[in-house]
């Protein structure tokens, strides 16, 4: 009898624990696959972490993401598209709309794409600091 509780206890502690972090591995999957569809590419760098993205609800796409890359990695974040790169003297807060996601970091450069893919126009653009570690993913398609 005692057995049978143990176990059946045991079972439902399992079941209860999947459902707390089911929710949670799937929002770190997603996250992901946000950065890769938005940068192009098959894969990101094994040292990137998507810390957080936001979307905001509109017939456009307007959706941004913050992660943490090792600078030795970042150069692999941009070769989806044909970026230009500009150097800027701003802070990520200032540069997308709220709510703001991620630290504020004083960002140092902004590499830019007018993908054609994005028939109705749009851009993505890449801020990052002047490290290449904090980095800061903004995608508008209209």
């Amino acid at each position: 009898m005692k057995k049978k509780v143990l176990i059946t206890l045991g079972v439902l502690s399992f079941f209860i624990i999947t459902l707390l972090f089911l929710p949670r591995i799937y929002d770190w999957v997603e996250r992901y696959s946000i950065v890769k569809s938005t940068l192009n590419l098959e894969e990101l760098p094994n040292s990137t972490k998507v810390i957080s993205c936001r979307s905001h609800f509109t017939t456009d796409v307007l959706t941004a993401c913050y992660l943490e890359v090792d600078p030795n990695d970042f150069n692999e974040l941009l070769q989806g598209y044909l970026f230009q790169k500009r150097e800027l003297d701003s802070y990520s807060h200032h540069l997308i709309s709220p709510p703001y996601i991620g630290k504020n970091f004083k960002v140092s450069y902004e590499y830019f794409a007018f993908p054609k893919e994005f028939v109705h126009g749009g851009f993505i653009k890449v801020y990052t600091d002047s490290t290449n570690e904090n980095v800061l993913v903004d995608i508008y398609i209209e």
